[in-house]
Order: C-alpha cells, then structure tokens, then sequence
C-alpha cells in the first residue's frame, strides 16, 4: 500500500505542474494590442445583427399568417 502512494506522488506533482501551465492569469489594464475601430464595428454589428434576425423575422412574418 505504501508503494502505491510513493509512486502516485511524483505523478500528482506533475499533473498539478501542467494544470498550473494551463491556466491563464488575467490581469485588468489596457490592451497589449488595439483592435481597429472598423473591426469593432465589423464585429459588434455581425454579433447584434445575428442576435435580431430571428426576431426581425419572426415580426415580419406575422403579416402573412392566416388569421383565426
């Protein structure tokens, strides 16, 4: 039993060293690099205008609905 867990701890060590080079340590402040003002445009329009087409759609086709 004391064999097993001399051999499971050099392999719990390395696990916990490439878990800790995985993560990502975020830190607050500017940007390393800026993103152009067309590109956030580009971006934020295509993520808003593929958000509301669906309910764009859906409003507009109302109109050709039978009515009850």
């Amino acid at each position: 039993m004391f064999g097993l867990t001399k051999l499971a701890q050099p392999l719990a060590k390395q696990s916990l060293q490439v878990i800790s080079k995985r993560t990502n340590i975020t830190v607050n402040g500017p940007p390393q690099v800026r993103m152009p003002k067309w590109q956030q445009l580009l971006i934020g329009g295509t993520a808003s205008g593929s958000i509301l087409i669906i309910p764009i759609w859906v409003l507009y086709d109302l109109k050709s609905l039978p009515r009850a």
